[in-house]
């Protein structure tokens, strides 16, 4: 290949690479480009030489550091021929967006580099409409995905709503065919039809990966473990709630609307401790279990472990908790008004079973 510098014929390895070119090679040749660079750099360190802290300025005409012009490789000098300050100075604070017309600050406009001002047209308000504009037409914009309300299954032909597919951002709907329904029943019928086949093929493959397999399994119970200790830490109220309800579902739960009119009907829709009303200084009824659900005796959601107790302020369920009732009572009231309390409610529990007797005979 002939150089167009130096019009010396040269093997390609001598020509930088380029893919702008037929050739697949720029000109001219790295020897003349290296040239080239050196003599420029001769000069700008010549001048430099001549000059080499201060610049005149060609706007004000003054001699200033060099600090204070900016870098630009197109001039000899390697820096600008206008300082920092005049160029701020003669910058506008505003500018006429191309688009609405309306002459706005800078600041409404967003920045780019490569334009004369540092500034983007159009202005930020008219760049956001367009945009937005431009989004809703595309078929997969949160408009076309939510113009259907309805559609229409390729399996079974019936026209179920939107939210019986399954979704699919690509798809133009939002949603793929066929519906949940139709899915679900062919991956039974297809699961049952190679069971064996499947069955076959899993057992061939733990036998072949029995380590690795139990290595996976213990990797995720680990971190399953860890992921659980984390929430607990930072939802602890959550996960209070979560822990009473798991353990009222694991005990017995035979507590009926008849009942709980009984138990409020007897202690005459009040506190059966401290004998508040419901409704009274805020505070409310709620059905408590005498037996805690954290102690190990507890019986569970049963006549015979619910009793009434005032939720509020200094409520007794709130002081309750979840001690132990013959503790909690000894804490908050003397020795004999604490067995008066106990001998009252165990009372009304035996009241509960004989009736609870009663109607078994009677059925029988």
């Amino acid at each position: 290949m002939i150089c167009a510098h130096c019009k010396q014929e040269k093997s390609l390895d001598q020509f930088c690479t380029s893919t702008h070119t037929k050739s697949g090679h720029q000109q001219p040749c790295k020897t003349c480009v290296n040239a080239k660079s050196t003599r420029k750099n001769r000069q700008r360190l010549r001048l430099l030489a001549e000059h080499p802290l201060t610049l005149a300025c060609r706007e004000c005409g003054l001699e200033k550091p060099v600090e204070t012009f900016r870098p630009n490789k197109r001039f000899t000098t390697g820096y600008s021929d206008v300082c920092d300050p005049c160029v701020l100075q003669n910058l506008p604070t505003t500018l006429i967006c191309t688009q609405c017309g309306i002459e706005k600050p800078l600041e409404d406009y967003a920045s780019a580099s490569k334009h004369t001002l540092g500034r983007q047209q159009p202005c930020n308000t008219c760049r956001y409409t367009r945009l937005k504009a431009k989004r809703l037409q595309h078929p997969n914009s949160y408009r076309a995905k939510h113009l259907k309300t309805t559609w229409i299954c390729n399996r079974c032909t019936q026209e179920k709503p939107l939210k019986d597919f399954t979704t699919k951002a690509k798809s133009p709907v939002g949603h793929t065919q066929p519906c949940k329904a139709c899915s679900t029943q062919e991956s039974r019928a297809r699961k049952g039809q190679d069971r064996e086949k499947a069955h076959a093929q899993y057992r061939q493959w733990y036998l072949a990966n029995r380590e690795a397999d139990r290595a996976h399994r213990h990797a995720m119970r680990t971190f399953k473990a860890i992921t659980h200790r984390r929430w607990k830490i930072q939802h602890p109220a959550k996960a209070r709630a979560k822990e009473y309800r798991r353990r009222k579902k694991a005990f017995p739960t035979t507590f009926t609307e008849t009942e709980r009119t009984f138990m409020l009907q007897y202690w005459s829709y009040s506190c059966a401790i401290c004998g508040r009303q419901d409704g009274l200084f805020d505070h409310k009824l709620s059905d408590d279990h005498w037996i805690a659900l954290e102690g190990i005796h507890c019986p569970g959601t049963i006549a015979t472990n619910m009793i009434p107790l005032c939720i509020g302020v200094d409520g007794c369920n709130n002081s309750k908790g979840n001690r132990k009732a013959e503790d909690w009572l000894s804490d908050r009231y003397d020795k004999s008004k604490a067995a008066r309390i106990m001998k009252a409610i165990q009372t009304y529990f035996d009241i509960v079973r004989q009736r609870a007797a009663d109607r078994t005979a009677a059925a029988d």
